[in-house]
């Protein structure tokens, strides 16, 4: 009963993506044949040679190293959040926000470990970090990818859009982070050193940016099978350590968004806005990312209107509500794996989401 319900905690989000799943079968009489065709495969390649690759940073445990200088540098609470705020910002700008969690949140649990100080909420910050920083370039996130291909506009006339959006979500992110950190010291704690693998950290650290190459040439289908070989032989710990029902997760989540909006009642709530007008296109769109998750709420907004723009706003604004309106606040939390994390979350995120969406009618229309 223990290991039941220690399984049902750590799994609880999950579960909670399982349990309606049969129903919408039920609901929209789709074969089970059918399922796999519902799942973006190249994501769940993408996210599972990103699982391999950053858990052998992590295994390596170099970062204990970069989390001291970082520390010796940021001598308080606040100066250190607002540096790994920024940082995961300038990431999903770069390397798409999935990747750059990958990277800061493992180095932030690790950072945790070293110190006295209860630096948790910044796991939520660097959430709406990576959401917010990603909005600002075409290859920030999944949506933007697929909206800029349907825009058909240059790479910077891409960001000059965006950038109204990018500069609300990031100046009321740096407020939030300047009112939930202090300017308290940063107290290290009593770690014993942990033997570091300098091999293996090397080793990750260069299959880390020749995967990611791998994927932006798509080339993932070749790179992925390589990268699990290739620790199966050198590192097997690695292999062993992996989460991969963390990947199921992500399995589930496809299906269960792809069923949820083949459903007439969501389309014939879709119908209730004028697609034509920009407003309601960016309050629809937004409000389907609560309730779809935004790469599925793309999709289906484009269906609904060619007003590219307010979706663009609406689908990138929306990932930063409720944990299931981003892929990338599942990593968050799924990496983390701590204890009410999830209700801290919202009680984080919501009210951002909420400002942000005010001041978003207020001065992008």
């Amino acid at each position: 009963m223990d290991v039941l319900k220690k399984f049902v905690q750590k799994e609880i989000i999950l579960i909670t993506f399982l349990i309606p799943m049969p129903f919408l079968i039920s609901l929209t009489n789709t074969p089970l044949t059918i399922l796999p065709k519902l799942v973006h495969w190249e994501t769940i390649m993408t996210l599972t040679g990103l699982f391999f690759v950053t858990k052998g940073i992590e295994e390596s445990n170099m970062l204990e190293g970069f989390i001291a200088i970082s520390v010796k540098r940021f001598k308080t609470e606040r100066n250190l959040a607002l540096f790994i705020v920024f940082l995961t910002a300038l990431l999903s700008t770069i390397l798409t926000n999935d990747i750059a969690l990958f990277i800061i949140v493992p180095f932030s649990l690790t950072l945790f470990s070293m110190v006295e100080n209860d630096l948790s909420k910044l796991l939520v910050l660097e959430a709406i970090a990576a959401n917010a920083g990603s909005v600002l370039t075409p290859i920030g996130n999944p949506q933007n990818i697929f909206l800029w291909h349907k825009m058909d506009i240059s790479f910077f006339e891409f960001i000059k859009k965006m950038l109204p959006l990018f500069s609300i979500l990031i100046l009321v992110l740096i407020i939030f982070t300047i009112l939930l950190f202090k300017k308290k010291a940063i107290v290290k704690g009593k770690v014993e050193p942990l033997k570091k693998e300098k091999d293996l950290f090397y080793f990750s650290l260069i299959l880390l940016v020749l995967f990611i190459t791998a994927v932006q040439f798509d080339r993932t289908h070749i790179a992925l099978p390589i990268v699990i070989v290739l620790y199966l032989i050198f590192f097997n710990k690695v292999s062993r350590r992996v989460d991969y029902l963390f990947i199921v997760l992500f399995i589930v989540v496809y299906i269960d968004m792809n069923l949820l909006y083949t459903l007439k009642g969501i389309k014939n709530l879709f119908s209730l806005f004028n697609v034509g007008n920009s407003i309601q296109v960016f309050i629809a769109s937004t409000l389907s990312s609560q309730i779809l998750s935004n790469v599925p709420a793309t999709v289906l907004m484009t269906r609904f209107s060619k007003l590219l723009i307010p979706i663009a706003y609406g689908v990138n604004l929306g990932g930063c509500g409720i944990f299931l309106s981003s892929f990338a606040n599942l990593i968050v939390l799924r990496l983390a794996n701590k204890k009410g994390l999830l209700k801290e979350f919202h009680l984080i995120s919501i009210p951002f989401f909420i400002i942000c969406f005010l001041v978003g009618l207020f001065f992008l229309f």
